[in-house]
């Protein structure tokens, strides 16, 4: 999936990253999508929740916050800003 890893909104105050579950006991492909809230420095802070979504719907979800003006982060964790 190239759809994995972090995004960002514009206003700096959320982040979700997505991460390809192996696969389930039923062959089918999920993602988890993590919600975080983003410290003031642009790091995630704090876990708010987590969210089990088929491949697809998780990719619509990706290409649709692009869209929107989320950015890709290509840094490692605790290094977004």
């Amino acid at each position: 999936m190239t759809h994995q890893g972090w995004l960002r909104d514009s206003k700096n105050r959320w982040a979700l990253h997505f991460l390809q579950v192996p696969k389930a006991f039923d062959n089918e492909i999920y993602v988890y999508i993590d919600k975080w809230n983003v410290s003031s420095i642009g790091t995630p802070e704090k876990f708010i929740d987590r969210r089990k979504v088929a491949l697809l719907p998780a990719i619509e979800t990706w290409n649709e916050l692009v869209g929107l003006g989320w950015s890709i982060v290509d840094k490692q964790f605790g290094m977004f800003a």
